[in-house]
């Protein structure tokens, strides 16, 4: 944050001092790549938000800043090949990210697919889905209705229970989960998710 608060021209001597002191420390190679940002030196700028991801995959920030610069100065090949490797690295730190992977179109995409494949095909897809996103709440999500679809009740409950844990933010598995309980579930399980739930607050989700 130093750098920043820097006048303009004295922010690339301040970088130095940061690199210098920590240079293997992803928030500050983040902060450099921000820097040649602002600049538009933009070669630069990619450049450093590829040495930041690869430094640190986890930091859901570095990816976020990074696919919003291709967004506004890459091509859709470059676009595309960041959000793949970003799928891939499945981030989970960062405020950025938060609000970022919340709002990409078409990111959740694979559970989608799960749904639109033959019955038969869905438990093949619904593997694959897990072996690239296995901590992605959408994914738990899609194989917790598969399992419910297949009246596979208390599998579907351990997966429901897996997606709030993960993300207890998530809206639309709440009230999945609370209607699969209100169906199948006993009293006392559905006031229990109920009771969870409003612990939760959970904001997001159609």
């Amino acid at each position: 944050e130093a750098i920043f608060m820097e006048p303009r021209p004295q922010r690339k001597t301040k970088s130095v001092d940061a690199l210098k002191r920590c240079e293997h420390d992803p928030h500050v190679l983040l902060a450099v790549s921000k820097l040649f940002w602002c600049e538009r030196k933009l070669q630069k700028c990619r450049e450093w938000f590829n040495r930041t991801v690869k430094i640190e995959p986890d930091l859901g920030d570095a990816w976020a800043y990074f696919y919003k610069f291709e967004l506004l100065n890459g091509t859709e090949e470059q676009q595309e090949d960041v959000k793949k490797r970003c799928i891939a690295a499945e981030p989970h730190h960062g405020e950025q990210w938060c609000k970022v992977s919340k709002n990409i179109k078409n990111w959740r995409l694979v559970t989608e697919a799960i749904f639109m494949e033959p019955r038969p095909q869905r438990k093949t897809k619904s593997v694959d889905a897990l072996k690239r996103c296995e901590h992605d709440p959408h994914v738990l999500l899609a194989v917790s209705k598969l399992f419910w679809c297949e009246r596979k009740l208390q599998k579907c409950r351990e997966w429901f229970n897996r997606t709030v844990k993960i993300e207890p933010d998530l809206g639309d598995a709440w009230a999945y989960f609370y209607k699969f309980e209100l169906l199948n579930g006993t009293e006392e399980q559905q006031e229990d998710v109920k009771k969870r739930c409003i612990a939760a607050e959970p904001h997001h989700g159609e």
